[in-house]
């Protein structure tokens, strides 16, 4: 499927907006049933040394743990598109910075991420 800049830009939001309000429903609706996952998060959660998830289900229950942090939250710094995927970036709470990967499907629905997690950061002034 290609990308283009309202796909990129509504998945983003719509991604931080449901982590933000803790919307688990409405996060895992962004996600197709076959999805494929990975995050550093993973090993951690799950003792799943390669921390690939597979399937809705899966991925339901590692945001469900991870919606129960304390104090959660995403600012969304921005997003770049590829070809056939696109890229979103967030500063958490605790000043990490991540960025995920999203490969969709035909239907519009993630169905491959990969997740990536960078040091604390403080905020640009």
């Amino acid at each position: 499927m290609g990308i283009d800049d309202r796909l990129a830009a509504d998945f983003a939001r719509a991604w931080c907006d449901a982590m933000n309000d803790g919307d688990l429903d409405g996060l895992m609706a962004l996600y197709a049933e076959d999805v494929e996952f990975q995050s550093p998060s993973v090993p951690i959660r799950w003792d799943i040394a390669d921390g690939w998830l597979h399937g809705r289900d899966a991925l339901r229950a590692n945001f469900e743990k991870g919606l129960a942090t304390p104090g959660l939250h995403f600012d969304l710094l921005g997003y770049t598109i590829g070809l056939v995927s696109m890229c979103y970036f967030y500063r958490r709470e605790n000043g990490m910075l991540g960025s995920d990967q999203v490969e969709f499907n035909e239907e519009g629905r993630a169905c491959r991420v990969i997740a990536c997690y960078g040091p604390p950061q403080e905020a640009a002034a």
